[in-house]
């Protein structure tokens, strides 16, 4: 609870610091360099306080991306069934944090290309048959594919590894540091984009074993 006012209290101070900041801009009549700030500081004032999951660290993350996609209007939904899980608290955070933060990159830059549009981000994590599988589903423009893996008509038919993309264009943030974060627990990750329907899909494996599942 301490902690929570602690965060509001944080928000409260950074958010009258940005908004002073806006004042300024606005009485000396820079508008497009306000628009640009008021863009930059919704990262900064969002603070959500949901409760998707009972796995802190899993709920942690989930809180955070959904306060970002809400400032940048992306339709974001959760669906995650999990509580206690085998792995790393750090893995699981470097795992999900690279996930969703290219879910969320990538659905903001397609609503700034198509204004009409509403970007979304659907995070799916439940146990199956002993696996935690993870599926993220996000609005894209398009991907880069790395020298090999030229597949500029990909129509999402096929899942690619995470070295079929380039690290610094469209899908490709961080997927090489998921694929390890599975393979070091034996787990498995794959890629794919849908060119027509501009979805980019992040699906995660690990196996997993006496997880008790909470709904």
């Amino acid at each position: 609870m301490k902690e929570k006012i602690e965060q509001q209290k944080r928000a409260m101070h950074d958010t009258r610091q940005l908004l002073r900041n806006a004042g300024t801009l606005a009485k000396e009549g820079k508008q497009e360099e306000l628009l640009k700030y008021i863009d930059e500081a919704m990262d900064y004032t969002t603070v959500s306080d949901k409760r998707f999951c009972p796995n802190a660290c899993v709920n942690g993350l989930l809180n955070y991306y959904a306060g970002l996609a809400e400032a940048r209007n992306i339709d974001f939904s959760v669906r995650a069934v999990c509580d206690r899980l085998p792995f790393s608290n750090a893995d699981m955070t470097i795992l999900l944090g690279n996930a969703l933060d290219n879910a969320v990159r990538a659905a903001s830059e397609f609503g700034r290309a198509v204004p009409d549009s509403k970007p979304e981000v659907h995070f799916n994590a439940d146990i199956i048959n002993d696996q935690f599988a993870i599926q993220i589903e996000n609005s894209c423009l398009s991907v880069s594919f790395a020298a090999g893996f030229q597949k500029g008509n990909c129509s999402g038919d096929g899942w690619f590894p995470a070295d079929a993309f380039k690290s610094t264009h469209g899908g490709g943030y961080g997927l090489k540091r998921m694929e390890m974060i599975t393979g070091k627990y034996g787990g498995n990750a794959w890629f794919s984009f849908d060119a027509k329907k501009r979805i980019f899909v992040t699906r995660l494996m690990l196996p997993v074993s006496e997880v008790q599942i909470c709904v």
